[in-house]
């Protein structure tokens, strides 16, 4: 699965770049994964940040912009920043576990509700009915002096269908 995700990254390179040097980078990819000398989330974090970083340095070359340089350094800067906000958000997690799993736990229970209203929202809300001319379907209701309004019975369905000259 990484792996793939991986060549999905390459694509986003220059097309001469990715042509000349696309496999090489995934074989490397490959070869460090398999060689596992680092934790899964240190040998992520490595590779994303090496990632990005010489993405934006080969979208800056092939522009060809004299601004390049400035913004290779600010990318650089910003991705310095994240890691040290990274380590910090781990060193937290570590020193108060219990409050992490309750984040956590918040976390997925957002997210999982989240996902659950929409599904409801957009099966019953968005999507329309499985019928053929869902549009033009109707509610029929009967409303008598002591009640507010009534389901139509089966007896008075049948005679507003053979009565009926409007629908």
């Amino acid at each position: 699965m990484s792996l793939r995700l991986y060549r999905l990254l390459v694509r986003f390179y220059p097309q001469g770049f990715r042509e000349k040097y696309g496999p090489e980078l995934v074989e490397a990819f490959a070869a460090r994964r398999r060689s596992r000398t680092m934790g899964f989330v240190r040998f992520w974090i490595f590779h994303l940040k090496d990632f990005v970083l010489s993405l934006v340095r080969e979208h800056a070359d092939a522009r060809h912009k004299p601004r390049a340089k400035k913004r290779i350094m600010l990318e650089e800067w910003i991705m310095s920043v994240l890691l040290q906000d990274l380590k910090y958000a781990l060193r937290v997690i570590r020193n108060n576990p219990g409050f992490a799993a309750i984040v956590i736990v918040t976390l997925g229970l957002g997210i999982g509700f989240n996902t659950a209203i929409f599904s409801v929202a957009n099966g019953v809300l968005l999507r329309p009915l499985p019928y053929e001319e869902a549009d033009r379907l109707m509610w029929g209701f009967s409303t008598f002096s002591g009640a507010a309004n009534a389901s139509v019975s089966p007896p008075d369905f049948l005679d507003y269908r053979e009565q009926n000259t409007v629908f």
